[in-house]
């Protein structure tokens, strides 16, 4: 019997860290994805000095919103200088007018098409004022394929989670089955079948807890090597803890009717 727990426990344990190695990769890319959408930045350009310093302090005040940076006419005019030395067309510079730019940064993971209809709101009464530009292409192309990748994921964790029950459940009712002798003797010396019952829901627990808990924490010595092994989010530790207990209590459903 223990031999068989082990087995299951072994199982339990391969299965849910290569899930879990699997849903950093995809999890990784997505991150990844996300953070080069939060690099691209919304771009306000306006002639009035105080209308972009306005709008500066009105939309830092969003909680999307993760930094705002102004780059005012003067300090444009200076950089470009500085940058392509161009000292002998200072003073052609210094007669033309530049814009005042403000770039907005939306934190990670909430350039979302509702939060960009907000921040739209929020510009459109001074649409005469100002040019907006909100680098549309390069945004939809990375959150088509967040949400392609979020797809691939939540697909492949419904197919994975009900291969690895099937497997699971047939496994378990197996190696119950293979204990009846010592049960059947049990209950003709007296014994209840509820003490079954009682054994099979602790170590049902334990198995549960023992092999999601092994798989997530066998990730934090090999972080060191990759950022793809990262213990997954908690959450997820307890979904697969649920899911793997309610798999067995399922298994120990079966093997009541069985003996009812």
């Amino acid at each position: 019997m223990i031999k068989n727990l082990i087995f299951l426990s072994l199982i339990l344990i391969i299965s849910l860290f290569a899930y879990n190695f699997f849903y950093n990769v995809v999890n990784y890319k997505i991150m990844q994805f996300e953070k080069s959408v939060a690099d691209i930045p919304v771009v306000v350009v306006s002639h009035n000095d105080s209308l972009i310093t306005r709008l500066s302090v009105k939309l830092d005040s969003l909680d999307f919103v993760d930094n705002i940076k102004i780059s005012m006419a003067d300090t444009l005019r200076k950089n470009l200088i500085k940058r392509y030395k161009l000292e002998k067309a200072k003073k052609y510079l210094e007669d033309s007018k530049l814009p005042n730019v403000l770039k907005i940064f939306v934190k990670k993971g909430m350039f979302t098409s509702y939060n960009k209809t907000v921040l739209a709101q929020k510009l459109k009464p001074y649409t005469k004022e100002i040019i907006i530009k909100y680098n549309d292409e390069i945004w939809q192309e990375t959150t088509d394929k967040i949400d392609f990748f979020k797809r691939i994921l939540y697909n492949i964790s419904l197919i994975y989670a009900g291969l690895l029950g099937i497997l699971f459940i047939y496994l378990r009712y197996i190696f119950e089955m293979m204990t009846n002798p010592y049960w059947i003797k049990f209950a003709k010396s007296g014994g209840r079948y509820s003490k079954r019952f009682y054994s099979f829901l602790l170590n049902s627990f334990v198995i549960s807890l023992f092999s999601v808990l092994i798989a997530y924490f066998a990730f934090y010595p090999l972080k060191v090597f990759s950022p793809y092994f990262n213990p997954v989010n908690r959450m997820i530790v307890i979904y697969e803890f649920a899911i793997v207990l309610c798999v067995n209590l399922l298994t120990m459903f079966l093997i009541k009717r069985k003996y009812d």
